[in-house]
């Protein structure tokens, strides 16, 4: 019965027993994790959702409003500098392995979905790698999709709203309202209605 168990073969009822006691268990995790980041999270509304293996940096220096999803494995941090500050927006999803460096100062609008593997880098160095961090504020608009693995360079002060970025787009200037952005750098494909 134990090998059974151990190589997944058994089924039927007991095999339905330990799928929910798994998902109850995978559900608790989850709410113990988001309970004791958001004790140490600046501001932080209702119905905050901060899966397993999210890692702040400075956790009080972040702003969240309600209704946010932090996906799996993300890293919002502040590097270098403890003056950064990120705002998130109400209804934000951001997904699984993003990495988020608010070191020049985010702010994310509201109802914005971030995809997984996203990097959004605030800061630079310039051309000298031991220079002290140069922060570049950073301002995503409300209604913006970012597509999975795209990156926004330092040098991106502003993406607007109701905007769409291609996956795997690296986006190196600001992008306007309504524009729909894609490709290595970051071209407007076009607008929308």
């Amino acid at each position: 019965m134990l090998n059974k168990f151990w190589n997944q073969k058994i089924g039927g009822l007991p095999a339905t027993a330990l799928m929910i006691m798994q998902a109850a268990w995978k559900k608790l995790r989850i709410k113990a994790h988001s309970c004791i980041y958001k004790r140490n999270i600046g501001k932080c509304g209702n119905g905050v959702t901060i899966f397993l293996g999210t890692k702040f940096r400075y956790p009080q220096t972040v702003t969240i409003g309600n209704n946010v999803s932090i996906g799996f494995n993300c890293d919002i941090h502040n590097d270098e500098m403890t003056t950064g500050k990120i705002v998130i927006g109400n209804g934000v999803s951001i997904d699984k392995e993003c990495l988020i460096d608010y070191t020049g100062n985010i702010t994310i609008g509201n109802n914005t979905h971030i995809a997984w593997g996203t990097y959004i880098i605030s800061h630079t160095h310039g051309y000298d790698p031991h220079a002290a961090p140069i922060p570049t504020p950073l301002i995503i608009g409300e209604n913006v999709f970012i597509g999975a693995k795209s990156i926004i360079t330092p040098s991106v002060s502003r993406i607007g709203n109701n905007v769409m970025i291609g996956t795997g787009s690296v986006v190196t200037k600001d992008v306007p309202d309504n524009a729909i952005v894609a490709g290595n750098p970051a071209r407007i494909i076009k607008y929308k209605e």
